[in-house]
């Protein structure tokens, strides 16, 4: 007798299990088509997801969680991620908790400056592509004098821009940096305005993602000198994932970056510095950058990253009551509801938060009608 060894996936077959205790339920489908689901072999109301097994994603039901009674219809949700019907649904009575959401992480997105080489009372700068809403812009803004001072810095966005790090002197130099969070889309002229024309112009502008749209700024420090190495800080940063960024003008010209730092702008002719790091952890950080031995100004500034996305859960229990959930290590947050989507007359839910397997946990008794439900940050 010869026996063939086949995969799941090389038949139309629906492959279905279920647990003893009735907890979880999944059933293969390699194609799209309808499978009919006896509910009441589960243990509870459950929540159903569809995983995609070419992404690792999951798709939530609409209606999860779902009663266990009766039989209940079930299709996939169209082409998996491959291009091909293969779906699995997922039933569990008793869902783990999701994990920790992943912190964002700055990026860098692009940069320009520009250099004039006579004194300017105003110097503009476009940035080359598109700027994406809800980013942000830092700039560095230098001159070779110490007389003339900065008096607005502005864009055709209409952005507002705000003090990073104050404006430093020293060795003939000037320099501030300066940002704006939460960005508008489109493209985008940025333009810094003098009291009087400046020497030598350096403006150095950058966009990034992944900052915190509200208080962004963390804290900074300048240092100026002479030498082959331009040393700034330290700064104590308050988290990982801060954006460290890096401004420095020389007599000479900066060769590098110095250890932990990425270059992003080294300008043409002058030679001056943007660069950045994203810091590991919290803790002091500094910028050592090396230059052709002479004069420097450097100036190190830390920006806040995003915070996480947190999602809630609701899931219906056998008692019919409904929790409310939410990781745990999402900290400073409020759960409210209302009976309708407006944005406003949010009320506090008064319900005890109990700290249940990695996830905070709020039981709501059902009282009829529709009811939302929202974290706000404290």
């Amino acid at each position: 007798m010869a026996f063939t060894r086949t995969h799941v996936a090389d038949n139309d077959y629906l492959t279905a299990a279920r647990t003893a205790d009735g907890t979880l339920a999944m059933a293969y489908t390699p194609v799209l088509r309808q499978f009919t689901v006896d509910m009441s072999q589960l243990s509870g109301p459950a929540v159903a997801r569809w995983f995609d097994p070419s992404s690792g994603g999951f798709i939530p039901i609409a209606g999860s969680p779902l009663t266990n009674t009766a039989t209940r219809n079930f299709i996939p949700p169209g082409n998996n991620s491959d291009g091909d019907g293969g779906w699995l649904l997922v039933l569990e009575t008793k869902p783990p908790p999701d994990p920790p959401p992943t912190p964002p992480r700055p990026a860098f997105i692009q940069q320009n400056s520009a250099t004039p080489q006579t004194p300017q009372t105003q110097v503009s700068v476009a940035y080359p592509a598109s700027q994406k809403s809800g980013d942000a812009n830092i700039l560095a803004a230098g001159w070779n004098d110490i007389a003339s001072s900065i008096t607005g810095v502005s864009d055709s966005a209409g952005n507002a821009y705000r003090v990073a790090a104050a404006m430093s002197r020293g060795n003939g130099m000037s320099q501030a940096i300066y940002y704006c969070p939460n960005i508008r889309a489109g493209s985008n002229t940025v333009t810094v305005t003098f009291d009087q024309p400046a020497a030598y112009v350096d403006l150095r502008v950058t966009e990034y993602s992944g900052l915190s749209q509200t208080n962004t700024f963390d804290t900074g420090t300048s240092a100026t000198g002479v030498g082959a190495l331009a040393s700034c800080g330290p700064v104590n940063v308050g988290a990982s994932n801060e954006l460290l960024f890096a401004a420095g003008m020389t007599a000479t010209t900066f060769t590098g970056s110095g250890a932990g730092f990425a270059v992003r702008i080294l300008t043409s002719p002058d030679g001056d510095l943007a660069a950045d790091q994203v810091a590991a952890s919290a803790g002091p950080y500094s910028v050592s950058a090396p230059l052709s031995s002479g004069a420097w100004l450097m100036q190190l500034a830390a920006f806040r990253a995003a915070s996480p996305v947190v999602r809630l859960r609701a899931s219906l229990t056998s008692t019919n009551t409904v929790v409310i959930a939410w990781t745990a290590g999402a900290a400073n947050f409020v759960l409210e509801e209302k009976a309708a989507l407006e944005a406003t007359n949010w009320v506090g839910v008064s319900n005890a938060v109990a700290l249940v397997s990695g996830e905070n946990q709020v039981v709501i008794l059902p009282e009829g009608g529709v009811r939302y439900f929202r974290l706000r940050g404290s």
